[in-house]
């Protein structure tokens, strides 16, 4: 058995690590798509990134972190851990608080190989980078804070580094309502010291409302209370429905109070019962059978006029419309199978019938590559590195990308430094897999 230093031993694994990732990646944006790659991708970094802030709570004895300035230490010591100086090189500036619980905490990114893999995808399938990433970083977030909303936004010009703003806020930003307040109460415009309880209800004592003259003056109106002129009523007694209420000429100066009413005496002749009591006792003392005298004969009502069937006819066929011609069907079955007999069996298969018909005419002709310039130089790239890291480990020490850039000319992206052409990157490993990229990519599109 070999000895291998522990730093060495650390350092396998995270490079064994990192490509892994980035091969899983590269695999299933070949077989399904950047697109389904970008998105499935996501789902499972969200999902690992939860994982990974459970174990290090574990490991420090937690349940969550106490708030944002110590979720930043824990995430900091996993990256330490995970990918070490090479894989991750950045600044967590100091936490601000922005005011009404809310705080903010930066992180400035130089280096971090586990987002070079999904940058890649995302620019192969033209979505922003920005939403690539940020799903990671809030799983992290999220799990060391459950009990706040958490906010990413990834900053990212391409040249500056990246810098990752985190926004958290309590998740019980909102008010509590008070006990003395009760929404249905408010909508039903009476106060909570009237509602009794169901045993109360059953009392043969009323309530009524209070009258004008006991109400309070405005200074004495408690604040915040929502109700308003509540029993400024007098409604008609109804046996069978429920007529509008007629509103009184004189309103009141002041709003109600809400303290225990007083009985008065005209409260059995308003026909009002203010009682609380259980929804079946107040549907029992509110619904009263209709008289069968004002329910006309079955016989006297008119029935629904019939409908007159139209059949409605397609002018061109001369058939009804919506019906099935299955004649028609069988021909143009027929000539489909007919065009088709001199293509390609892949022509028969991915190709609409407006893209076979001009191919037919036309002929047939060299498919379109489905990435751009960069994109295909990157893929390339990207796959020499690997394959230049794993014969020799820790020769490359920087990311290098190829991109678009401004004006549709490419630049190369070695670590924070940007060139315009592959002549400018000084000689070494990175320029020969440059130059061999290029001349990959040059092959493959004469070929």
């Amino acid at each position: 058995m070999y000895e291998i230093h522990r730093d060495k031993q650390i350092e396998l694994l995270r490079w064994l690590l990192t490509t892994l990732d980035g091969q899983w990646l590269s695999k299933i944006a070949a077989v399904s798509g950047p697109s389904e790659a970008s998105k499935l991708n996501g789902r499972v970094h969200s999902t690992l990134g939860r994982t990974e802030m459970k174990a290090m709570l574990a490991l420090l004895g937690k349940n969550q972190a106490e708030n944002l300035g110590q979720a930043a230490d824990i995430l900091k010591t996993y990256l330490s851990i995970a990918y070490g100086e090479r894989g991750f090189s950045g600044i967590f500036r100091p936490v601000v608080k922005t005011g009404e619980g809310q705080e903010r905490l930066e992180i400035e990114l130089r280096r971090f190989t586990a987002l070079d893999a999904i940058r890649k995808v995302a620019q192969a399938a033209g979505e922003p980078v920005g939403l690539a990433t940020e799903g990671l970083w809030s799983a992290w977030f999220e799990t060391l804070l459950p009990q706040e909303q958490v906010e990413v936004n990834l900053r990212s010009d391409g040249v500056t580094p990246d810098l990752v703003v985190i926004t958290t806020a309590s998740a019980h930003f909102i008010a509590a309502i008070t006990e003395d307040f009760s929404p249905i109460a408010s909508v039903l415009q009476i106060p909570l010291e009237q509602i009794e309880s169901p045993a109360a209800s059953s009392s043969s004592a009323p309530v009524s409302q209070p009258t004008p003259t006991e109400w309070p003056s405005a200074a004495e109106k408690p604040s915040g209370f929502p109700f308003t002129q509540s029993y400024t009523y007098r409604p008609e007694v109804a046996s069978n429905s429920y007529s509008s209420l007629p509103e009184t000429s004189h309103p009141p100066e002041a709003p109600p109070t809400p303290e225990i009413a007083k009985p008065v005496s005209n409260a059995p002749e308003l026909g009002l019962d203010r009682k609380a009591g259980t929804l079946n006792q107040r549907l029992s003392r509110l619904q009263k059978p209709t008289d069968s005298s004002e329910i006309p004969p079955a016989g006297s009502l008119a029935p629904p006029p019939v409908p007159t069937n139209t059949l409605r006819v397609n002018l061109d066929s001369g058939r009804p419309l919506f019906s099935e011609d299955l004649e028609a069907d069988v021909k143009r079955s027929v000539e489909r199978r007919k065009a088709q007999k001199g293509l390609p069996l892949i022509s028969r298969i991915m190709l609409s019938k407006e893209a076979k018909e001009m191919l037919k005419e036309s002929g047939d002709e060299k498919p379109i590559q489905p990435f751009s310039l960069a994109s295909g130089i990157e893929m390339i790239l990207q796959r020499l590195i690997n394959q230049e890291l794993a014969r020799q480990p820790g020769s490359i020490t920087e990311p290098v990308h190829v991109v678009n850039g401004p004006e549709g000319f490419l630049q190369i992206h070695v670590g924070v430094r940007v060139y315009e052409s592959v002549g400018e990157v000084p000689p070494g490993h990175i320029l020969d897999l440059l130059q061999q990229a290029v001349a990959e990519w040059m092959d493959s599109q004469e070929s």
